[in-house]
């Protein structure tokens, strides 16, 4: 376990010198492969990108996108919807969606993000279930 330890340091070391040395834009590129598969980033910088929304009642079609200005869109049944995101704690989400003139507000508590796979707990209008969400094009962000 100790040379494992050790080589996954010495490789993040490397990458952190190499990533400091470049100025192509490396060090985003390795902070983001840091987030993603090492798991050392806050749930809010782990969230940014396209999800699949797996749950009782999705189309599997159905996506949420979580964007760097905080700023998110939804896709639900042929319906595109924008809003905004926060953080509300280190592992809560709160989405205000515009929708029909009205704001809805979505809750996501327990936020866990596990490689490519994110569960949570929803609260919409009152009613709460637990949903899935996995990463659209995980190769890619």
């Amino acid at each position: 376990m100790k040379t494992i330890n050790s080589t996954l340091l010495t490789f993040l070391v490397m990458l952190t010198i190499t990533g400091c040395s470049d100025q192509s834009g490396s060090v985003v590129l390795y902070k983001d492969l840091l987030c993603r598969y090492v798991s050392v980033c806050s749930v809010d910088q782990q969230i940014i990108g396209k999800w699949y929304v797996k749950a009782k009642g999705a189309s599997g079609d159905d996506t949420i996108e979580f964007f760097i200005d905080h700023t998110c869109m939804m896709s639900e049944k042929n319906i595109q919807l924008n809003g905004k995101w926060n953080m509300v704690g280190d592992d809560r989400i709160k989405m205000d969606v515009l929708y029909s003139g009205s704001i809805v507000t979505y809750l996501f508590d327990k936020v866990v993000i596990t490689g490519n796979a994110m569960a949570t707990t929803a609260t919409i209008n009152g009613g709460t279930a637990d949903i899935t969400l996995l990463r659209v094009n995980p190769s890619s962000k």
